[in-house]
């Protein structure tokens, strides 16, 4: 499960940067603007899904809510 979530955390941030780069183009790339937004929802939503329905629960099992409190 970590190693999914790390994978997913590359692939976000990968798609954080072909927003950003994207969005420095200017106007003449609107639509590569929204590909890269695109891209990046295909990435992150199934991401946030995975990090809410399966490794939040597996948190709360592990850590008391006072090791929970230290890492925040």
């Amino acid at each position: 499960l970590l190693g999914e979530m790390a994978c997913d955390h590359e692939a976000v941030t990968e798609g954080i940067e072909a927003v950003r780069a994207a969005a420095t183009e200017g106007v003449l790339s609107v639509a590569g603007l929204l590909d890269a937004v695109e891209q990046l929802s295909d990435t992150l939503l199934p991401h946030l899904r995975r990090e809410e329905e399966v490794a939040m629960p597996v948190v709360a099992r592990s850590l008391t809510n006072a090791q929970w409190d230290a890492i925040e």
